[in-house]
């Protein structure tokens, strides 16, 4: 019997690129039931909701909107850009095809403003709604400022008077309220009109 070592084979697991990507994978099963996770900043990333619904909309034209299969955005967002939200919003407000909004941790800025625009809206018990005015970033010379300064308090107007006619939030209480983050629970919500329901079990947002 020879004394030298038999050398063993190296085994070398490489990645099996056949497989799908589990994101991928999550994210078309979920499309397929009309669900969609809203989970980060509003901004470019999120117009892929905008197609969606414009697309569900499409499969359901003819029916009546009690036949058609709800879309259901699930909210855990702290807000972004307010062009791309009034584009989210917009879409909403116009889909016959019904739009139900969960916030299953924080709405907060621009997503609250997409959360209150849902056909129905369903709260988690902890969960909460955050409004304020936001922030703005101005640059050029005095006109250019003045005019940002002017379109950015229109906007400021735009969203509170939507707040208005989607909530039965008083006027007065907004107005002494949104110059601060203002936080609502799901009490509150549920009391002055911000939510419809405030879920029990997991399957009241399924």
């Amino acid at each position: 019997m020879s004394d030298h070592l038999v050398a063993q084979p190296v085994i070398v697991e490489l990645p099996n690129n056949n497989l799908p990507n589990p994101d991928h994978v999550s994210y078309y099963a979920l499309e397929k039931e009309r669900k969609f996770y809203l989970d980060t900043g509003i901004g470019p990333d999120n117009m892929c909701l905008h197609r969606m619904i414009l697309r569900w909309n499409m499969e359901d034209a003819g029916k009546p909107a009690e036949e058609r299969r709800p879309i259901k955005i699930y909210i855990m967002s702290y807000g972004g850009d307010l062009d791309y939200m009034w584009a989210i919003v917009d879409i909403i407000n116009t889909s016959k095809t019904p739009v139900y909004t969960i916030n299953v941790g924080v709405a907060a800025s621009a997503a609250s403003l997409i959360f209150i625009s849902g056909h129905k809206r369903i709260m988690m018990p902890s969960s909460k709604v955050i409004i304020h005015e936001g922030s703005a970033q101005m640059a050029g010379d005095a006109v250019k400022v003045m005019d940002a300064t002017d379109s950015y308090r229109k906007e400021l107007k735009r969203m509170k008077e939507y707040i208005l006619s989607k909530t039965r939030i008083p006027q007065q209480t907004l107005i002494r309220r949104k110059n601060n983050d203002w936080t609502l629970d799901a009490a509150y919500c549920l009391e002055n009109g911000v939510c419809d329901v405030i879920a029990e079990s997991v399957e009241d947002i399924l």
